[in-house]
């Protein structure tokens, strides 16, 4: 008897179907993931700036004249991996702040957790794509 050693078209097509419905079902829950990890990008800017100003107030009672502010005075600056820009929402006077980082590029994809928010009490906010405010981001 002559047998064929080999894979036969129906059982590589069968692979293949497999491989793809385990890619569609792994990609998005990938992306997710990828998503959730760069939103420490936006922590750690305000985190950073943050800290800025409160050492300068330290040291001048006030945080309007702080030098860490020519960065993000000028229309605002990105964040260190440039995932987000980080803005003022209220412009800083003697006594408070407010830091805004908001999404931008690829990352605007996230919906969940589109602007984070940092005032000079420490209060922490975040919201949606739709402005709705979201407690999971922090």
């Amino acid at each position: 008897m002559n047998r064929q050693k080999g894979v036969t078209l129906i059982e590589l097509m069968i692979v293949v179907a497999i491989v793809g419905i385990l890619a569609a079902i792994a990609y998005p829950s990938y992306r997710s993931y990828v998503m959730r990890s760069h939103r420490s990008d936006a922590k750690v800017a305000l985190e950073r700036l943050s800290q800025s100003l409160e050492r300068c107030y330290t040291n001048a009672r006030t945080y309007a004249g702080c030098p860490a502010l020519a960065a993000v005075a000028g229309g605002g600056a990105p964040s260190e991996k440039g995932y987000y820009t980080i803005t003022f929402s209220v412009a800083p006077t003697n006594l408070t702040f407010a830091l805004t980082a908001t999404a931008t590029s690829g990352q605007l994809a996230d919906a969940d957790c589109r602007t984070f928010t940092l005032d000079n009490t420490n209060a922490r906010t975040a919201a949606t794509a739709a402005s709705v405010a979201n407690t999971n981001c922090w």
